[in-house]
């Protein structure tokens, strides 16, 4: 049986932030699909869960005036992949939203959801993280809008007051203009397992097709919270595209990684895994820039 004082179904943002003002220890709840798990382990015994799922302000994808995408947080992982909008734009978003889950988890999980759970194996922050990502979070101080990188601040603690709740995602229109991008997920099951590691990879090329102009790498699983390998990043960029580019991740990976060993893979394995996935990714993405294996 759940655990829980009781549960209280917002009507607006302004009806959910005041509620939370009188409530700070509330938790939140869109899809559920994590909190349902920490239900039946008791963690919310005696707390209040506020729904915010029948807030229609918080569903929808658009664009706005200057081409910046907006990704409302209660959008399912469903919604996101038949959106044509997605589809055009940032289609490599797909392949990374059919990797959460089954497909009955992805009719009902949101992307607000998966990265405000501040788990560092969810599978949508790594490409959120590569396309400059900004979310919006409003309270009753107003809005605040940030990096998605500084919305995390350690393992599953965001950068949310305790009034606060999360109201939009944008992926700006310059963070994936003229980028390819791809996202692979390392696990022991192709499906419904939690990542031992995952990657994304944006790059841009020149227009003759022989220099690395511009390279985001982001690591899921890698550290306490998804990061981008800043240090590898800096090295690559603006390198002539050759082997040597592989090479310089075999180096400096390392540099930009918080690994350690658990029950479900050493820190040696996943360091394995840092440079592996991140050569194919970047091999993907230079291949959907025209460019072959062969330099």
């Amino acid at each position: 049986m759940f655990d829980f004082d009781n549960i209280y179904e917002a009507k607006s943002i302004k009806d959910a932030i005041v509620y939370l003002s009188k409530k700070p220890d509330t938790w939140i709840i869109a899809g559920g699909t994590d909190t349902v798990i920490n239900l039946r382990e008791g963690d919310f015994s005696n707390r209040s869960l506020l729904s915010i799922n029948g807030i229609k302000e918080l569903e929808g994808i658009s664009l706005d005036a200057e081409n910046n995408i907006h990704i409302k947080p209660n959008t399912t992982f469903r919604q996101i992949v038949d959106n044509p909008i997605i589809q055009d734009r940032i289609p490599y978003f797909i392949e990374a939203s059919e990797t959460i889950g089954s497909p009955q988890i992805r009719n009902i999980a949101t992307i607000g959801g998966n990265i405000s759970n501040g788990f560092t194996t969810a599978d949508a922050p790594p490409t959120l993280f590569v396309l400059d990502t900004h979310v919006i979070v409003t309270g009753t101080g107003g809005n605040r809008e940030m990096p998605i990188q500084e919305y995390y601040v350690a393992s599953e603690v965001m950068n949310l007051k305790s009034d606060e709740l999360l109201t939009d995602i944008i992926i700006p229109y310059e963070g994936h203009m003229d980028y390819t991008c791809h996202y692979i997920k390392y696990a022991i099951r192709k499906s419904l397992d939690i990542v031992l590691l995952g990657c994304a990879v944006a790059c841009k090329v020149s227009d003759d097709k022989k220099t690395l102009e511009d390279i985001k790498i982001s690591l899921g699983a890698a550290a306490p919270i998804p990061i981008r390998a800043l240090n590898t990043e800096n090295e690559l960029r603006g390198m002539i595209i050759s082997e040597q580019l592989f090479d310089v991740i075999d180096q400096h990976i390392e540099s930009d990684v918080s690994l350690r060993s658990d029950m479900r893979a050493s820190r040696e394995f996943r360091l394995h895994l840092c440079k592996v996935l991140t050569k194919r990714a970047l091999m993907k993405t230079l291949s959907d820039h025209g460019i072959k294996e062969n330099f």
